[in-house]
């Protein structure tokens, strides 16, 4: 977010009119601006604090917010300021001993707000659309009204963020995160960027309450306890000791009328599956491209019914993932430690145990309605494939496509449809061999293990549908685009 359009509220100027208001400028907030600003759209960006917020948000990025981050041209940027590791997860004892270990790679009716900060005179700014990016305590969700949907898991923590005082000490440290698993302890260490280690820990029974007190100097005593259990705590200079409610739940609804949530506000999660965050740039990369659709008049409104359709189950699910490691490590049931203990024994040697472990834990199934046609593929994110431009340049084919609708083949495609694509769309009409080198033949490959000719892509990087004749699926996309209730009519 540019400093200027947080300052822009606290200013004495004449009332304003954006195509976007956002609450909440976190990650969430902020990549939500970036999609809008890169599509053309004019945003406002509100947040209560004027200063970036002095310790993490999240502790690592998966593949899909990689490439976002990419999409939005700031990745090189992350990459420079080494804020990207390889990441490691391990489950541990309360020896310290691995149970099971995995290593991966951390990719017009106008809504009005109003509000004065700080005794600055107030300022009314007019939106075609709002946003509420703006946390767990959400005032947009709570203009919204909506039921919450509760999927049972709160438990108080302790969250304590640390940064090594020697370099040297800090590299000794291993990458990645690690679940301590005990019958009387349950914790995570999961060590960042820059020296900073976060230690959360779980108030078992008969531990003192995190929240007897207002006062965050008195956790101090806690916060030690809880860093001497792993390393020394002179080692470090605490720089957040805080109680923290691990909740998962979300709203019913996560639109009403011109207003939506997103991020914390949409979805609460416990933190066993780091993907939190991630979950909201899902979210912004989502709704941003479906909002400029309805707001260039290309769609009808009918499509940002798409949002939750596609997200709201999606997210479900990967919360209930983050909340079946979270029993797995706080469970201190001996019957079911044992168990448990022989499922990590079988996952660690077995990869067919292991990636029945993963996908239970990491849950992120493919969209299975909303803008999109049933076919093989539908609803998942695309390949990231390298390829090779004809000139004979590495390079990703992400970087062909930009943020923009693609059809994708390996022969050419004509019709009707295709050349709307082209025209209203500004669609991106991809023939590998032709408009790119495919030697490698990871996008051949890909559609031909989808029994597919073509795929239509969309701007979320999200698969619209697979087949045989790219005119079919131009012409489906455009019925979806008019009448999303028009699904499977065409194909």
């Amino acid at each position: 977010m540019r400093r200027e359009e947080h300052t822009a509220v606290r200013s004495d100027q004449s009332d304003r009119s954006y195509d976007v208001l956002i609450v909440g400028c976190g990650p969430v907030g902020a990549t939500f601006a970036n999609y809008l600003r890169l599509f053309g759209h004019t945003v406002a960006i509100f947040d209560r604090d004027p200063d970036v917020f002095f310790a993490p948000r999240a502790m690592g990025f998966d593949e899909e917010t990689l490439r976002v981050l990419h999409d939005l041209g700031v990745l090189d940027r992350v990459i420079e300021r080494e804020s990207i590791y390889r990441f490691g997860l391990d489950f541990v004892d309360e020896n310290d001993r691995v149970l099971l270990g995995f290593r991966r790679m951390n990719n017009t009716t106008d809504s009005t707000f109003k509000g004065g900060h700080g005794g600055f005179p107030e300022t009314t700014f007019a939106g075609s659309y709002v946003i509420g990016s703006d946390g767990g305590r959400s005032l947009v969700r709570s203009v919204i009204g909506a039921d919450r949907i509760d999927l049972g898991f709160s438990e108080d923590w302790l969250v304590v963020d640390a940064i090594a005082k020697d370099p040297d000490f800090y590299d000794s440290i291993p990458d990645g995160a690690k679940f301590v698993c005990g019958k009387d302890v349950a914790a995570v260490v999961c060590k960042g960027v820059h020296g900073h280690i976060r230690f959360d820990a779980l108030r078992l029974d008969g531990a003192p309450d995190f929240r007897d007190s207002d006062s965050t100097g008195d956790y101090t005593e806690q916060a030690t306890e809880l860093i001497s259990r792993h390393y020394d705590p002179a080692q470090f200079d605490i720089i957040r000791q805080a109680p923290y409610t691990f909740y998962a739940g979300m709203p019913a609804t996560w639109r009403k009328g011109r207003a939506f949530v997103a991020g914390d506000a949409a979805h609460q999660t416990p933190p066993f599956a780091g993907q939190g965050l991630n979950m909201g740039v899902r979210d912004a990369a989502n709704l941003s491209f479906k909002l400029h659709l309805v707001l260039t008049g290309r769609a009808s409104e009918a499509l940002l019914d798409t949002y939750e359709a596609e997200r709201k189950p999606q997210s479900i699910e990967t919360v209930k993932g983050a909340v079946t490691n979270g029993n797995l490590i706080q469970t201190s049931n001996l019957l079911k430690i044992r168990l448990r203990n022989l499922i990590f024994f079988l996952a660690r040697h077995s990869k067919l145990v292991g990636g029945l472990f993963m996908g239970r834990g990491l849950r992120k199934p493919p969209y299975s309605e909303g803008f999109i046609e049933e076919s093989k593929g539908a609803g998942a994110p695309l390949i990231r494939a390298g390829v090779d431009s004809i000139e004979g340049v590495r390079q990703c084919l992400d970087d062909i496509i930009g943020i923009n609708f693609a059809l994708i083949s390996t022969r050419p495609q004509s019709g009707p449809a295709v050349e709307r694509f082209e025209t209203e769309l500004d669609g991106k009409v991809l023939v590998a061999g032709h408009d790119f080198d495919d030697s490698r033949q990871r996008v051949s490959r890909w559609l031909e293990a989808h029994d597919a000719e073509v795929v239509l892509v969309r701007p979320d990087r999200y698969v619209f549908a697979t087949g045989t004749d790219g005119d079919a699926l131009c012409a489906a996309m455009f019925d979806q685009l008019t009448d999303p209730a028009s699904r499977g009519r065409s194909t």
